[in-house]
């Protein structure tokens, strides 16, 4: 009973942490992209969407836990200047319009649909650079 008591008290305060590690990833990623997806911006990004993927979920925003994974895996898979600006501001936007609309569990339809979507082409676009480079490599 305590235990329950005490999560409740915490739980007012779930959406101004979730809050904060918004505004890092968006404050993140309108530095990196002023100044290039490399180095210490593209590091400082990746640790805030990683921030925003553990709280996302354990805060009850799943849909935007998968999207911060997906743009965790975009950064870290993608270690070259070829990401598309557009498809980080995407993922910063989508996030933060499942939370700021409340889009809870398995959200809306339109949520879950803009989610698949966005993960769809960001696995694309990996998969994509993935054979670029193999090709690449074997004309070398």
């Amino acid at each position: 009973m305590r235990a329950e008591r005490a999560l409740a008290t915490l739980e007012g305060q779930f959406p101004v942490w979730l809050q904060a590690d918004l505004d890092r990833l968006s404050s993140a990623s309108e530095t990196a992209l002023a100044h290039g997806l490399t180095g210490e911006p593209k590091a400082v990004l990746y640790r805030a969407a990683h921030d925003v993927r553990g709280q996302a979920a354990t805060l009850g925003y799943p849909l935007a836990g998968r999207l911060a994974d997906s743009l965790c895996l975009l950064l870290d898979q993608v270690t070259d200047r070829r990401i598309p600006s557009t498809l980080v501001d995407q993922h910063v936007a989508a996030i933060r319009a499942i939370v700021n609309e409340r889009a809870r569990d398995d959200g809306t339809p339109v949520a879950r649909e803009l989610v698949t979507r966005l993960i769809g082409v960001t696995d694309e676009f990996i998969r994509t650079v993935r054979r670029k480079r193999r090709r690449q490599s074997r004309e070398s």
